[in-house]
């Protein structure tokens, strides 16, 4: 089994980082919804973590998209609750501005969108169900 280097960075992403790299790999996850606007932040941000990356690293990460996203009603809520608090500045950030605040920095640029979904009131079970 491989060993792997792991190191745990905290830093203000909004400025260049000062460590020593390259890292092969870096992770943003639940980041750039809380960084603040306008979308030029959040690319610098992301540049100043390309910036540590070898040539052939990898940065990956999850982010909460805004009023754009496919949220349900709770979501939607929570969402412009975190945003009034300040906690969240993402209610302008949707699918192709992620795509292009990565491609600033990034020749190779995939972004998936996670799916939904929701369940509610199971039926009663009866003996067709369960076989």
């Amino acid at each position: 089994m491989q060993r792997l280097d792991i190191t745990t960075i905290e830093a203000d992403v909004l400025k260049p980082l000062r460590v020593e790299g390259p890292f092969d790999s870096a992770a943003l996850n639940g980041v750039l919804h809380c960084l603040p606007g306008p979308r030029s932040r959040k690319a610098a941000a992301v540049a100043n973590v390309a910036a540590v990356l070898a040539p052939t690293g990898v940065l990956f990460g999850a982010s909460i998209l805004g009023d754009t996203g496919r949220h349900t009603w709770l979501a939607r809520n929570m969402l412009r609750a975190n945003n009034r608090r300040g906690t969240f500045d993402n209610l302008d950030d949707t699918e192709d501005g992620l795509r292009q605040i990565l491609e600033a920095s990034f020749a190779r640029v995939e972004v998936e969108t996670a799916v939904r979904w929701s369940s509610s009131r199971p039926p009663r079970v009866s003996s067709r169900a369960t076989g």
